[in-house]
C-alpha cells in the first residue's frame, strides 16, 4: 500500500477527512493495523482498534502491485 485516507460525506460527494489533514503513509498503516511484514496474506484480516469516523465514511487504499500496476480499493461504512 502506498497511502490511505478516510473521507467524510459532504453533500453528494466525499472529502478527505483525516486527523492530520493528509494521507496516511504505508508505515502508519503497518503500525496502526499491526501488520506483520509488508503484506496482508490472502484470507487474512487486520483491524485498527482506534479507528475513527462517523458513518457514512469512505476509506480508500492506494496500492501498487509487484509489477508496478497502481490501483485504489476501499469501501463505504454506512
Amino acid at each position: 500500500m502506498l497511502k490511505s485516507a478516510g473521507y467524510s460525506k459532504q453533500g453528494d460527494h466525499f472529502e478527505l477527512n483525516t486527523t492530520t489533514g493528509r494521507f496516511f503513509t504505508a508505515t502508519d498503516f503497518i503500525e496502526w493495523y499491526g501488520v506483520q511484514g509488508e503484506w496482508i496474506e490472502p484470507g487474512a484480516s487486520v483491524v485498527d482498534p482506534n479507528n475513527f469516523g462517523t458513518p457514512p465514511t469512505m476509506w480508500a487504499y492506494y496500492c501498487e502491485t509487484e509489477s508496478g500496476r497502481r490501483f485504489v480499493t476501499g469501501g463505504i461504512i454506512r
